[in-house]
């Protein structure tokens, strides 16, 4: 069966950690961690089932964005 594919959106490196860490201890997959909106346009590949993102990031662009 295959594992459903997260990634995390976090500015905070130990929020981003824990979660990643929670959601491998139920059997997800995260596939990336990126902390900025601008990181993950710039560098996703768009290969993903879901997404967990912190509304408010530092930088220009904001989770609800």
């Amino acid at each position: 069966m295959r594992k459903t594919n997260i990634i995390i959106i976090e500015d905070e490196f130990f929020a981003a950690r824990h979660l990643e860490d929670l959601l491998t201890s139920f059997g997800y997959q995260v596939s990336n961690l990126f902390h900025s909106g601008e990181d993950f346009l710039q560098k996703t590949q768009w290969n993903f089932d879901a997404a967990i993102v912190d509304i408010f990031l530092s930088g220009k662009i904001n989770g609800l964005e």
